[in-house]
């Protein structure tokens, strides 16, 4: 499946997933190998809902299986932990979710509700804010508040 979807990387804009890449994705989100958490599972997600590479079906059935895991909230009690991976890329998930249901609504009020309260919650509650992690780097990525 990896290879699979390193294909639609090269792919023209708008991709098109089927469920099982959907899925595998999802599986994926908190890979502690960044090639495949940065540089697969984002961006194809990230190309996906901007591009309208996800039909309305995808893009709900993303929603709920990730508001239903609550993965925003994966391993908090442990410290530095590589489930700090899976945690910032719900959240980054959850900013995509948001931002493209403002401009094509799919989620629910109840699941926007969530987020929100999530956001906020998990603000207040995330005590892992390494932003690079030597053999587990993070990309491309950092904590720009530290």
């Amino acid at each position: 499946m990896e290879n699979e979807l390193k294909k639609l990387l090269s792919m023209p804009d708008p991709l098109h997933f089927t469920e099982h890449q959907c899925e595998w994705l999802l599986d994926h989100i908190g890979d502690p190998n960044a090639e495949i958490r940065d540089n697969l599972v984002y961006s194809l997600l990230a190309r996906g809902f901007s591009t309208e590479g996800f039909t309305t079906s995808q893009r709900k059935a993303i929603a709920t299986h990730t508001t239903q895991r609550a993965q925003l909230f994966t391993g908090l009690n442990g410290s530095n932990n590589d489930n700090v991976f899976t945690r910032t890329f719900t959240a980054l998930l959850g900013a995509i979710l948001l931002e493209t249901d403002s401009s094509k609504p799919f989620l629910t009020d109840n699941q926007t509700q969530t987020w929100i309260d999530w956001a906020l919650k998990y603000l207040q509650i995330e005590t892992d804010w390494r932003s690079y992690a030597p053999v587990k780097r993070l990309g491309a990525w950092h904590c720009p508040w530290q």
